[in-house]
C-alpha cells in the first residue's frame, strides 16, 4: 500500500505528539493543548500515513498569527506575506522514504498563488544537517541566522519563492 497524505484530525494528535517528542531538540516540545491551538491557527496540518499509521506530519501557519515563536516573528518582521513551516517530522523508521517531500508537494499545491514565500528554520546548533540538505533540495535558501533559547540553539532561517509553484 502506498503512502497517503491527508489533512490531520484531532484523532492524529497522539501519534503527532509521539513523533514530535522523538524529534526534540530539532523541534520544540509541545503539549496536546499547544498542538490543538497551533492546529486551529494553522493553514495546513498534513499527515502522511503508511498502511493507516501516521508516519509524518507538517504544520504550517500564515503571517499575522498571534504566535510567539522567535523564528516566526523573525519572518514577520521582514516579510509582509509568508507561509511558515513551524515543524515537519517524519518517523525515524520512515526517513529517506520521500514522505517529507510528499507533504511539501501537497502543501505547495494548497498554498500556490496565496503566498509569495514559504519559510522555515533549521537548526545549525545542535546540528541538523539532514534537514538542511532536505530543505535545500526543495529550493530553500538561507536568508538569515539567529540564536534562540538563550544561545542554546542557532538556526538557519530559510525561504523559498512560491512564484513558480
Amino acid at each position: 500500500m502506498s503512502p497517503c497524505v491527508r489533512q490531520a484530525t484531532s484523532a492524529d494528535y497522539d501519534a503527532i505528539l509521539v513523533m514530535n517528542e522523538a524529534a526534540v531538540p530539532h523541534v520544540n516540545s509541545i503539549s496536546c493543548e499547544e498542538l490543538q491551538k497551533l492546529h486551529e491557527s494553522s493553514i495546513y496540518l498534513g499527515v502522511v500515513t503508511q498502511e493507516g499509521t501516521v508516519t509524518g506530519f507538517l504544520l504550517v501557519l500564515n503571517e499575522g498569527q498571534d504566535y510567539q515563536s522567535v523564528n516566526y516573528r523573525w519572518f514577520g518582521n521582514r516579510y509582509d506575506r509568508f507561509t511558515y513551516v513551524d515543524r515537519i517530522v517524519i518517523d525515524k523508521n520512515h526517513r529517506q522514504s520521500g514522505f517529507g517531500r510528499r507533504l511539501y508537494e501537497d502543501l505547495i499545491l494548497q498554498v500556490a498563488g496565496t503566498s509569495p514565500w514559504l519559510t522555515c528554520e533549521v537548526n545549525l546548533a545542535p546540528p541538523n544537517p539532514a534537514s538542511i540538505i532536505f530543505h535545500q533540495g526543495l529550493g530553500f535558501t538561507e536568508v538569515g541566522q539567529q540564536e534562540t533559547d538563550g544561545g542554546g540553539k542557532r538556526v538557519s532561517l530559510m525561504a523559498r519563492s512560491l512564484a513558480e509553484a
